[in-house]
């Protein structure tokens, strides 16, 4: 049985699981600017999956595109906690299971894009020490972690 934290296992219906299990706010939100089926190709075929399992099941994921050269930013291009588990320190384990990993392996930046009212994820990246970087649209920031 899947407890904890791992990386790389999930399968792309284990992803679609996961998002049917999260805030429909967040999931309208972003299917108003995506094709959901493209980007979960997208990230189980080019993104680092940082993954925390309870019980065979995937309730929260980091995904990470590390691009090539160590030169280049990371980015976080999603991190997502299912409802029923949201409050209980999953996404920092996550963040800091990824932010280790990208330190070790030699990435001085990681970046990440974040709705200006999303207040629970700004505080969270704050914590981990992001500062915003720069406006990427009226309602979003472009944040950045010195690693």
């Amino acid at each position: 049985m899947k407890n904890g934290l791992y990386k790389n296992t999930a399968k792309l219906k284990d992803i679609e699981l996961h998002f049917s299990s999260l805030n429909q706010d967040f999931v309208e939100e972003l299917e108003s600017t995506i094709c959901l089926a493209g980007y979960f190709s997208k990230i189980i075929q080019n993104a680092t999956l940082y993954e925390f399992w309870y019980d065979d099941i995937l309730v929260g994921f980091a995904a990470v595109y590390e691009n090539k050269g160590t030169e280049n930013p990371a980015y976080l291009t999603n991190i997502s906690t299912a409802k029923n588990q949201t409050g209980k320190g999953i996404g920092s384990e996550l963040l800091q299971f990824a932010t280790s990993e990208l330190k070790e392996k030699g990435f001085s930046e990681f970046h990440l894009e974040v709705k200006k009212h999303n207040d629970i994820a700004m505080k969270l990246y704050t914590k981990f020490g992001f500062t915003i970087d720069s406006e990427k649209t009226n309602d979003s920031w472009l944040m950045k972690l010195k690693l």
